[in-house]
């Protein structure tokens, strides 16, 4: 029993990494696990009023591929494990990341130049990630939902033994649910039947 129970973890642990790496070429796996070198050129701090911390980084423009920015979003998550909330615009150059303004005339210049975007909102558990492959494509060319999915509660589901648990039983024990939640008279009657 025990054997099964620990063999199962180890079987479940392979399934849930499976898709991560099933079928992708060595130079895939090399390019999502191998770090982004990145460099954080600017920041505005909005923690104070709620719309977190804005990021301005540049990497190297071979960088911009589905593997390498997937990567870069798994870095942005790690390194910044207290933030609520954190964006970033992501530039090939470090030059154009710290000179070019995102508000005022230059903010056309801007977004020519942002070469993408992430987006991190603990709370409400959403993570994504836009950018473009080539430089003068739009910096949304590629988006990504990197939000992991949560779990599922349980309480929708039946216990294990349960399983050959006949319709009619399961229907009738949630309208004496739905009975006994409306504060009906709960006596030996059986509500159910009058449905």
């Amino acid at each position: 029993m025990i054997a099964t129970r620990t063999l199962g973890k180890y079987v479940l642990i392979a399934f849930m990494l499976a898709p991560a790496f099933a079928g992708a070429s060595p130079a895939t796996v090399a390019a999502q696990t191998k770090p982004v070198e990145y460099k954080v050129v600017r920041t505005i701090d909005g923690r104070k009023e709620g719309v977190g911390l804005y990021l301005f980084i540049s990497i190297a423009p071979e960088d911009f591929s589905r593997e390498r920015m997937t990567q870069l979003a798994r870095q942005l998550n790690h390194d910044y494990p207290d933030e609520k909330k954190l964006d970033a615009s992501i530039f090939d150059s470090e030059t154009t990341a710290l000179n070019v303004l995102p508000a005022g005339h230059e903010y056309t210049l801007f977004k020519k130049a942002e070469r993408g975007t992430y987006h991190l909102d603990r709370a409400k558990g959403v993570e994504s990630l836009h950018f473009s492959t080539k430089p003068g494509r739009p910096s949304n060319e590629i988006k990504l939902n990197l939000t992991r999915r949560r779990p599922r509660s349980n309480s929708h589901r039946l216990p294990m033994g349960s399983l050959t648990a006949r319709p009619v039983d399961t229907a009738v024990s949630a309208c004496s649910a739905i009975l006994q939640a409306e504060h009906l008279p709960s006596s030996g009657e059986n509500h159910v039947a009058s449905l």
